[in-house]
């Protein structure tokens, strides 16, 4: 068979994979929000104002008040994009809402003989709907082919807006509660659609849809390979010299370590260069590669964010990721291609494992690193230790999150210092002295 045929027919079914995995958990994601709309105790902020519809005017059901809020959002993103809206992308956000709204409806019929009727039977249908909701949200990121309306309507007001996406949809979320909240205590007098049972969806479900992730990731990677970012090949032993790779607390001086070890070798020190390469490689703009590379603040949040729509991990997290993958090539190619120093970037997870690197981590004394701050940076004292605590925080999430170890851990490394007890010459020569034991070991 002629190999052009073969790889076109390859990618249909790779494309036709997704697309049948995406509808999977469409449909399941609709069992979940039916089991937890039983479960009385509150529902989604997503079906929120339809479900208190459905209760003050039943003649449309829940799915039909899904459908109707779809189009809504879906009409506001033509008049927010106006000529940038992409047709063939508001066709498929209306296929999908009737799909939805109609299988929600199929859903709820399936369990229309299923009444909990004790507040320990609510919770437990609660959990369990939480639990197949995480699951059909973790098949629609596996599939990841299509955006949903209310994703594709909170892009666009953060397209418009030029708000992060997070946020907007934070403040989205919370506004279509209050509404849904409004309509119920103006037309029931009483709050329904809105209790306990949404921010208890809203804490644990992200959770979840996190665990099935590595849980099922052996089963996802053979039924869908990676393929939108190519990972460069390496061979562990094909290092050219050796490599020194620099992790360091936020303001230990241990970028000013890095360049000294490379002057003191004749070699190049990676540092700022290193995301000027991976933006390059990764296509993205620098100031944008700049802001998003790391930046794991929260782990909570990371997973509480996932869980609502698949173009949350879409929109914001495929950035990380594909900053993260751009990096990591960067840093391979550079241990074939030449010796050279690496400072930061998690240099010391990509390389586990290979020869000739010796990895080093700085750390300092806080009152030390709150004054390099505030003289670098011209920040007070408060603000300096507030950035410390963040940066650091975010270099923890991310090893932590990304290569699954603790970032600082002595362990972890070949050597730790605390720049406030030993001089950087004093680090710079140690290391140096050591470094032949090293290669020859390795």
């Amino acid at each position: 068979m002629n190999q052009k045929l073969k790889s076109f027919l390859g990618d249909k079914d790779y494309l036709g994979r997704r697309y049948t995995i995406f509808m999977m958990g469409l449909f399941i994601c609709s069992f979940g929000v039916a089991c937890t709309t039983k479960a009385g105790l509150g529902t989604s902020p997503v079906a929120a104002i339809p479900y208190t519809m459905s209760l003050v005017i039943p003649k449309l059901s829940l799915g039909n008040w899904l459908i109707a809020l779809c189009m809504v959002q879906i009409i506001a993103q033509i008049i927010m994009l106006r000529k940038n809206i992409v047709v063939s992308e508001i066709i498929m956000q209306a296929i999908l809402a009737f799909a939805f709204g109609y299988l929600t409806d199929f859903s709820l019929f399936l369990m229309k003989d299923l009444e909990p009727n004790t507040y320990f039977l609510q919770l437990i249908f609660l959990l369990i709907g939480c639990c197949i909701l995480a699951f059909g949200v973790y098949l629609e990121l596996l599939g990841n082919v299509v955006m949903l309306s209310g994703d594709a309507f909170i892009k666009a007001i953060a397209i418009v807006s030029r708000k992060e996406y997070g946020n907007v949809k934070i403040i989205t979320d919370i506004s279509m509660s209050a509404i849904s909240a409004a309509i119920s205590l103006v037309f029931m007098h009483k709050l329904v659609g809105v209790r306990e049972g949404t921010l208890i969806a809203a804490l644990i479900v992200g959770i979840i849809i996190k665990f099935y992730q590595r849980l099922f990731k052996p089963i996802s990677d053979r039924i869908l390979p990676e393929k939108e970012i190519e990972q460069a090949p390496v061979t562990k032993d094909m290092g050219n010299g050796f490599v020194i790779t620099i992790s360091r607390e936020y303001g230990s001086g241990g970028r000013n370590i890095g360049k000294m070890l490379a002057n003191k070798l004749g070699i190049t020190c990676y540092d700022a260069e290193l995301i000027k390469l991976a933006a390059e490689k990764a296509g993205m703009d620098l100031q944008h590669a700049e802001q998003t590379e790391q930046k794991i603040e929260n782990l909570f949040l990371y997973d509480f964010y996932a869980w609502y729509s698949p173009e949350a991990e879409r929109y914001s997290v495929p950035d990380i990721k594909k900053i993260r993958v751009a990096e990591e090539n960067v840093i391979r190619e550079l241990y074939e291609k030449e010796p050279c120093v690496i400072v930061g970037r998690q240099a010391n997870a990509v390389l586990k494992g290979y020869r000739n690197v010796i990895n080093i981590f700085i750390s300092a004394d806080m009152d030390e690193k709150i004054r390099r701050i505030v003289f670098r940076d011209g920040l007070s004292e408060e603000e300096a230790t507030k950035k410390i605590h963040k940066v650091d925080k975010e270099r923890k999430n991310y090893c932590k999150e990304f290569y699954q170890m603790e970032w600082g851990n002595c362990s972890n490394y070949d050597l730790s210092f605390n720049a406030s007890r030993i001089s950087a010459d004093s680090i710079v020569d140690t290391v140096l002295q050591l470094k032949n034991s090293f290669v020859q070991m390795n």
